[in-house]
């Protein structure tokens, strides 16, 4: 009987620290392992992809956070009729992406050799995800 109670007050306990952890990394300061070399430069084009621009975002976002580099995250939207236009305002209301269009990216080619561009209704791009290592 007493070694129950344990158990449940062990689980309880990792349920209280996971929330905690989940806390602070929502409201960890911005610069927080920033690196000092080149932001990683990403630019998602989209239409109709609210199933997985907040997992793009998030994933992305998780992996610079974890390896302490520094992230720009772009996205063009090509004319969305779903709610990929609301998920991408909330994240830039947040400015954890920018919004940009296409002659922004015309217009500046250097901008667009510096970054890895990904179309993200091509599902054939997902195992070629160029995270440096």
């Amino acid at each position: 009987m007493a070694g129950g109670i344990f158990v449940v007050l062990g689980l309880y306990g990792v349920g209280i620290a996971a929330v905690h952890l989940a806390w602070l990394f929502q409201h960890r300061p911005k610069d927080v392992r920033v690196s000092a070399t080149k932001p990683l430069r990403y630019i998602f084009i989209c239409r109709n992809n609210e199933q997985v621009i907040e997992w793009y975002v998030r994933s992305f976002l998780l992996y610079a956070w974890l390896n302490g580099e520094a992230l720009e995250l772009f996205i063009i939207d090509r004319g969305s009729t779903d709610h990929t236009p609301r998920i991408i305002e909330r994240f830039a209301n947040r400015g954890v992406v920018h919004v940009i269009d296409e002659q922004t990216l015309r217009a500046n080619p250097a901008f667009k050799q510096q970054s890895v561009i990904m179309e993200l209704g091509r599902q054939e791009e997902l195992g070629n995800i160029p995270f440096p290592s």
